[in-house]
């Protein structure tokens, strides 16, 4: 089961991860144990500001802990707990220092619940005095959720529903499509946005996305679309590419040097202005696990 933000979370991975253009370098190592999970990263924007962080995971019985800090000052504590008597049952409380003083701390108070077809998640912040609430329903390949957000007074509501479906398109792929609203101004509906994904299961499987973000209100569509392709039976070189209604395609080459080291370059550039030096944009990731 998946949360109401993930349904068709295959689609929207494939269009909006693993394009590195947006920081000139990023490094990141992660030490291989499973407990503790360390992931240290290290970054350079195109205007070549510097970020960094750290974090570490650590679990002791029933209860997660995840502590991540930046180089900004701002710092989070994630705790979770699996409740060890009622199954699928889990407790969580996050506080993020924004360490500014134009924005407030964040502390998330959440519990969640899931079975094998019944997936729901509800979390409060009593510090901004607003929560949120989602659940998901399956059936066989049909998925159905819906999601409330606002002010503990009830103000600023804001209302979502969704659906997907998940079927075989031959005996060497399969395809999701999906559908959701989303509130736009005042608008309860003010937005539709349409997903599909799909995969090939063979050797060298590709992947195909597309997106449509259909505003209601002012009538503008917003489409684009991608795939990802594997170009060696070893899975460990594989080509993504999008491009998006605004003339902006973007290109990322990942190769997975061995078991430790894996790198991806990336470009993206603004069809329009392809002479534009600010109209291209380039970065390097290395991933790194010890």
């Amino acid at each position: 089961m998946v949360l109401f933000r993930d349904l068709n979370k295959a689609s929207a991975d494939l269009l909006t991860k693993g394009y590195p253009h947006e920081k000139a370098w990023d490094l990141e190592y992660k030490y291989k144990s499973k407990n503790p999970e360390i992931v240290n990263t290290a970054s350079v924007s195109p205007g070549g500001a510097f970020d960094a962080s750290s974090k570490l995971k650590y679990c002791v019985s029933d209860v997660t802990t995840e502590v991540k800090m930046m180089a900004t000052g701002k710092s989070t504590i994630d705790v979770k707990y699996a409740a060890p008597k009622m199954k699928g049952l889990t407790l969580g409380a996050k506080f993020d220092r924004r360490g500014e003083k134009t924005s407030k701390d964040s502390l998330d108070i959440s519990a969640e619940y899931k079975l094998p077809t019944f997936h729901s998640f509800f979390s409060v912040n009593p510090i901004s005095s607003s929560f949120s609430l989602g659940n998901v329903v399956e059936y066989n390949a049909l998925r159905v959720g819906s999601e409330v957000s606002g002010k503990l007074d009830a103000s600023a509501m804001k209302y979502a529903l969704g659906a997907s479906y998940t079927g075989a398109a031959s005996k060497a792929g399969v395809f999701t499509v999906s559908v959701k609203t989303a509130p736009h101004g005042d608008a309860v509906f003010g937005r539709m946005i349409g997903n599909v994904h799909g995969k090939t299961m063979d050797n060298k499987s590709t992947e195909l996305a597309a997106e449509v973000d259909y505003n209601i209100v002012d009538g503008r569509t917003n489409i684009q679309f991608g795939g990802l392709w594997y170009l060696n039976d070893q899975k460990d070189t594989y080509l993504k590419a999008k491009l998006s209604q605004n003339a902006r395609m973007s290109v990322a080459l990942t190769h997975r040097v061995c078991d430790y080291v894996s790198a991806t370059i990336g470009s993206q550039i603004d069809v329009t202005k392809p002479s534009n030096p600010d109209a291209v944009k380039h970065g390097l990731k290395l991933e790194i696990s010890a």
